[in-house]
């Protein structure tokens, strides 16, 4: 049976230095409720949504079936140095399905996908499985990191 129920996305993307957390970002920084937080957390010179860069997330279904898996293609457009993400599917406050790494340089952290070393491509490729029954709603919330390579935050973008 098809699930009639809307997914949506929503994204914060920033672009910075990829210093202090080449790893992993902080759990929580998909900008997800309940306490939305993003990269602007870390990585902002206070300017939020000004610059140039798409943030697109390509395979997510406009409704969902139960128990199918998604393959999800993330991908960051601009000319960088270095790159990072995190995200997260939910219903509600609640996350919604599983998430899991394709690509290389990602990992699963507290049902967040996110980078665990830089990326040089800004794209990574994961798998979404849909809740076992129809929750409602799913909203995928991401927030990924474009890096210019310096220290500082001089230069930093936040997309929300």
């Amino acid at each position: 049976m098809i699930s009639r129920n809307l997914i949506v996305a929503t994204f914060a993307l920033s672009v910075s230095a990829l210093s202090g957390k080449e790893t992993n970002p902080p759990t929580g920084k998909a900008g997800d409720p309940p306490s939305p937080k993003n990269c602007t957390d870390c990585h902002d010179d206070g300017t939020l949504n000004n610059g140039d860069s798409n943030f697109t997330i390509i395979g997510l279904p406009s409704f969902y079936t139960p128990n199918r898996t998604y393959e999800l293609n993330l991908l960051l457009d601009k000319n960088a140095t270095g790159y990072g993400f995190q995200a997260i599917a939910k219903s509600g406050n609640d996350i919604a399905g599983s998430l899991t790494t394709v690509s290389s340089g990602m990992t699963i952290d507290g049902g967040y996908a996110e980078h665990n070393t830089p990326s040089t491509t800004g794209q990574w490729t994961f798998k979404w499985t849909a809740p076992s029954t129809d929750v409602g709603k799913v909203t995928f919330y991401a927030s990924g990191l474009i890096s210019n390579s310096s220290v500082t935050s001089a230069g930093d973008f936040v997309y929300t």
